[in-house]
């Protein structure tokens, strides 16, 4: 089934999905967006059936070590200048890998986006220095 996550997770903080559902998942750009990314990397988790895959793409800034997040930044001026995007609540670092494995999965980053040629990259929108991050769930 075809899901907005954004409107799921901040209506419900759960998805309306059985345990184990999907064999993969693609999430990009949503996290950034929500209030609550941990509970949405948990629920992404919990839908995951064992072995399965979920790639998750969010705007990392590798200049910074950790994500920064701030809930009490409301104005959308400065969540532009510090989040990046009016509608953005957070500006991940390069601990967004250890943020995914702290809600259960299994990680590995990937360059795949400069490995392809530069019109194929920008045809399905992926900027060159993007990591695609692949969270794995055990069996």
């Amino acid at each position: 089934p075809r899901l907005e996550l954004r409107e799921q997770v901040e209506r419900r903080e759960q998805l309306p999905l059985d345990d184990a559902a999907f064999d993969l998942i693609l999430c990009s750009h949503v996290l950034e967006h929500l209030d609550d990314d941990q509970r949405a990397m948990r629920e992404l988790w919990r839908v995951l059936a064992p072995g399965g895959r979920a790639l998750l793409l969010v705007p990392i800034d590798m200049s910074r070590a950790a994500t920064e997040d701030d809930p009490s930044v409301v104005d959308p001026r400065e969540r532009e200048r510090r989040f990046g995007q009016r509608d953005h609540v957070r500006r991940y670092g390069r601990d967004f890998g250890d943020r995914l494995r702290s809600a259960g999965f299994d990680v590995v980053a990937d360059d795949y986006a400069r490995r392809l040629p530069e019109p194929v990259a920008r045809r399905f929108g992926l900027a060159r220095s993007e990591l695609v991050f692949v969270g794995v769930k055990g069996p």
